[in-house]
């Protein structure tokens, strides 16, 4: 997004702020419960004294509850997906508060050191932080790792920091603890890359670019070099941005998000994520209905403010004739054992679907004889993906908070999510490698043009050296290579 590193920062410090003032309301909140006391004429926002919630056969009454929790599960989390998905992970990246923290230790200079030294052992190195290595574990596997993390703060959102605000809370506050100590113990944005379980929400939903994001490709001014979210600093007030990055990850999100995408496109794990990630996102919301056995425990946001949530763990995680069935008997499991089972089945069952769906495809297009490239398919079924679990999420998400809105603007505003998802969906459709590969190599040859052409220097020849022929023949120049073949030609520090 265009604009200054430092307006970057203060808005990171400025939703720092906002998050901890949150987390402090979870503590303590002794005003608030007045907007949500039953009938209360001060705020829309409890329900009526006599109004009654049915979970599992059992009427729930409404009660006076602080705001925090539900206001960060219906507008905070909502807001962010949808800047994820209109934006792209450029301008999250670079506002995002858990990463201000994440780079408290570089802004302070309290990282951790290390004093490599030289083959001989005898010269000590340049003392410098540690970086992830790409060929480590954590390198190779930080995507299998992040999604797991994510399943299991999902699950544990369910199970005991829904409506527990101490519980959620403390929950914020580990993930800032974790943040801060991954990135005092490693170099650049190594919580970002390697830890953080939103990373994977955050490329599910940016794809190779999100609707109103830029490309890093193709810039107006081929003499800027920083590009996206990459890390950044300046050196005096009115100086030009500099590139702060120090090489944390290869083939860097935060440096060229399409470059990355197509890059990793046909990994297994970016499958497994896709596809999971969609199967979890259902199961998460099915699971309200399961366990509640009708829609209105999770439309009338009960579950964002219920006093007992930890009393429950032990009960049965299934509303009456929704458990499983084996025999012929309904297996009763508590909710401490449905939860996982659940979303766990659901990110297993979206991965097989999504694969057996590609599968099908590709059968079909062979057979109708328009057969499209490995590439390609995967993209548009991703594509897919994306654009359905994004509308599918905006139908529950928010919707305890959106239905205090008049009627019509409440309704509107999935409507309008839905037809900026379908601009995206068109634009992202037809997209391909080969697109990119072309956007590059123009961009490379508007660079050259750009450059002033350097005079060649006449140098008179040396004593004993045979000055060149006149009508000596021109030399041929070399041939072009193909763009199929360039695709990617990215340098080291990650720039086409």
């Amino acid at each position: 997004m265009p604009f200054s590193e430092s307006s970057a920062l203060r808005a990171r410090q400025a939703l720092a702020g906002i998050w901890l003032a949150v987390i402090l309301s979870l503590f303590h909140d002794p005003w608030s419960p007045v907007l949500t006391a039953p009938d209360s004429p001060v705020g829309p926002l409890a329900l009526e004294a006599h109004h009654c919630v049915t979970v599992q056969n059992h009427c729930t009454h409404s009660h006076s509850y602080p705001i925090g929790a539900p206001v960060f599960w219906g507008l905070l989390l909502p807001l962010l997906i949808a800047v994820l998905f209109l934006f792209g992970h450029e301008l999250w990246r670079r506002v995002c508060p858990l990463s201000f923290f994440s780079q408290l230790g570089r802004s302070l200079d309290r990282l951790r050191r290390r004093r490599p030294w030289s083959r001989s052992g005898t010269v000590p190195a340049q003392v410098k932080a540690p970086r992830v290595a790409a060929d480590s574990w954590l390198g190779r596997h930080h995507l299998s790792l992040q999604f797991g993390l994510f399943y299991v703060a999902l699950c544990g959102r369910i199970l005991f920091v829904n409506s527990q605000r101490l519980s959620l809370a403390l929950f914020m506050l580990a993930f800032i603890v974790a943040a801060a100590v991954v990135g005092f113990l490693y170099d650049g944005k190594s919580w970002c890359q390697y830890i953080c379980p939103v990373a994977p929400v955050e490329a599910f939903y940016t794809g190779p670019r999100g609707l109103f994001g830029s490309r890093a490709h193709v810039k107006p001014d081929p003499s800027v070099k920083v590009s996206q979210s990459m890390c950044r600093t300046v050196a005096s007030p009115g100086a030009p941005e500099k590139s702060a990055c120090v090489a944390c990850k290869t083939n860097c999100i935060d440096i060229d998000a399409e470059k990355t995408y197509w890059l990793t496109l046909m990994q297994p794990d970016r499958q497994r994520l896709y596809y999971g990630y969609a199967g979890l996102v259902l199961a998460y919301f099915a699971y309200y209905f399961l366990y509640s056995g009708s829609w209105a425990y999770y439309f009338s946001g009960l579950w964002s403010h219920e006093a007992d949530q930890h009393a429950h763990l032990l009960d049965s995680g299934f509303a009456v004739g929704l458990g499983l069935v084996v025999g012929g008997h309904t297996l009763i499991l508590p909710k401490l054992l449905a939860v996982p089972l659940v979303l766990g089945g659901g990110a297993l069952a979206g991965y097989g679907l999504g694969r057996l769906a590609e599968a099908l495809a590709a059968r079909r297009l062979i057979r109708a004889e328009r057969p499209l490239g490995r590439e390609q398919l995967r993209h548009r079924c991703f594509t897919l993906t994306t654009f359905t679990i994004f509308n599918v999420f905006f139908v529950f998400g928010g919707y305890n908070l959106r239905a205090l809105l008049p009627t019509p603007i409440a309704s509107y505003i999935p409507v309008l999510l839905c037809g900026l998802s379908a601009l995206w969906l068109h634009r992202t459709w037809h997209r391909h490698p080969d697109d990119y590969s072309r956007e590059v190599m123009a961009q490379r040859q508007r660079g050259r043009q750009a450059r002033p052409a350097a005079a060649p220097a006449q140098s008179s020849p040396s004593p004993g050296q045979t000055p060149p022929a006149k009508n000596q023949p021109a030399k041929t120049p070399p041939a072009k290579t193909p763009v199929a073949q360039v695709r990617f030609a990215i340098g080291p520090d990650g720039r086409a």
